[in-house]
């Protein structure tokens, strides 16, 4: 299994449930001079500090089910952030590849709130990699997932955005749940933790991953079993 251990400190959490106070509490995170008004439209409904290590969510203040549904989601994503890098699987003051991180949040987020799931189930992230293979959307290289955070990012089209984080979910499903690959995640993620800058990660992938390109293939073809077993 993976090495972790329990988080010395407490964790923060911050929920704002009031647009206006969501928007003043986050105005320093990079886009100052826009009116508190308009900040709550560009900023996501939740965010994970690496800095101050909190977590930072927007809920709904009116409750109905499908809010519920969102808000237990969105707070499940953005703990499993903290929980990834306070237990020593991640180091928040290293350079990790937007494809890993949010791949382990999306892998941890929840699904239903009727009854439990565990982590890693299919779920809306498996709707997302279904449409975009109908719809012929290409899929982005495991390569460019690893090397290049720009398809996370909040000026991403969104779609192709959704996309990303679908691939992050399979992509760390595929590496946690195959056996014939959990060995050389382990030994991947040991390799990216002292890692500063981005100048590693596709050695660093290859590697412990093996050719890219066959990973591309391999996670194809996990995709095509957990469709048919969802």
């Amino acid at each position: 299994g993976f090495k972790v251990a329990m988080p010395a400190t407490r964790l923060t959490v911050v929920i704002l449930t009031d647009d206006r106070s969501r928007g003043a509490f986050n105005v320093g995170i990079g886009v100052r001079g826009i009116p508190i008004e308009m900040t709550q439209l560009l900023l996501p409904a939740g965010h994970y500090e690496p800095q101050t290590n909190r977590a930072i969510l927007g809920l709904h203040a009116r409750a109905n089910k499908l809010a519920e549904h969102l808000d237990l989601r969105r707070l499940v994503h953005e703990v499993t952030h903290q929980l990834t890098f306070n237990t020593g699987l991640l180091d928040r003051r290293g350079d990790v590849p937007r494809s890993i991180a949010e791949g382990f949040a999306e892998y941890g987020a929840v699904r239903k709130t009727a009854r439990q799931i565990a982590p890693g189930n299919p779920h809306e992230n498996l709707i997302t990699l279904l449409r975009a293979r109908r719809s012929r959307t290409p899929w982005y290289p495991v390569a460019q997932l690893l090397a290049d955070d720009r398809p996370f990012l909040l000026d991403s089209f969104k779609r192709l955005q959704l996309l990303a984080y679908a691939q992050a979910w399979l992509l760390i499903h595929c590496l946690m749940n195959d056996r014939s690959r959990g060995e050389g995640f382990r030994a991947y993620l040991e390799a990216i933790r002292p890692r500063t800058d981005q100048e590693h990660r596709l050695d660093d992938a290859e590697k412990h991953l093996g050719d890219l390109d066959r990973v591309d293939n391999d996670i194809l073809a996990y995709f095509v079993r957990l469709n048919m077993s969802a």
